[in-house]
């Protein structure tokens, strides 16, 4: 049994991060396009949204333009109330449990050491892995772990994550607390890391749901 988290909106509260470097991205790259139009379209690749947003030129240099203020905009990320808790008692449970994100894997893996999140298995899209709503890094996740799709839960706040999960054949839990609705209405979901919580162990280590106690847990207060 496997866990995958996405990032953004799930584990990372990364709004305001996105609208700072999208700022950069308007002034230094002469982008009319406004951050919502681009916030609405998180979850995927970097250039898949460009495209989506009908941005043809300078492609590279607004990824490179956006990417570097990311990193530099550092300080305006933090973990979600309640989430640093959360993937402390999983890392208990002695069940794999990664990371799977369009985020590019520089800023990806900068961000987890940031936070020092116990998570080592980071999933994010090279030039021969495709991203979400695409099935390959679950596909790899699934390799490299040895686990049939149904063995896998997906942990997402956006449509296209709930798309990829259940495309490729995993479980998907969807967290209120993100940036999205789910796809479909009926998916459970998760209004806070301790319901989160509570759903995974129910599935991964039953046996241990007498001995849970989240009533002391952090709620999150972020809604959207």
């Amino acid at each position: 049994m496997s866990i995958l988290f996405d990032f953004d909106g799930v584990l990372l509260n990364s709004r305001e991060n996105m609208r700072r470097s999208w700022l950069e991205v308007q002034v230094e790259c002469d982008v009319g396009v406004d951050f919502e139009n681009y916030f609405a379209l998180i979850g995927k690749p970097f250039q898949v949204i460009l495209s989506e947003l009908g941005i043809s030129k300078n492609r590279e240099l607004i990824e490179h333009t956006y990417f570097a203020a990311s990193s530099r905009h550092i300080d305006a990320l933090s973990l979600f109330p309640g989430i640093a808790e959360t993937i402390s008692v999983l890392a208990e449970l002695r069940t794999p449990i990664g990371i799977l994100t369009s985020k590019d894997p520089v800023r990806t893996r900068q961000f987890v050491r940031r936070f020092q999140l116990p998570i080592s298995m980071l999933y994010s899209p090279t030039d021969t892995l495709r991203g979400k709503p695409e099935p390959d890094l679950f596909v790899a996740a699934a390799d490299e772990w040895g686990v049939e799709p149904a063995d896998i839960t997906y942990i997402g706040d956006m449509s296209v994550d709930e798309e990829a999960a259940t495309g490729f054949g995993a479980a998907y839990i969807h967290c209120d607390w993100g940036y999205g609705a789910p796809l479909t209405q009926d998916c459970k979901k998760a209004a806070t890391p301790a319901d989160l919580l509570d759903l995974l162990v129910a599935r991964y280590a039953p046996n241990l749901m007498p001995f849970l106690n989240t009533a002391s847990m952090p709620t999150v207060a972020h809604r959207h």
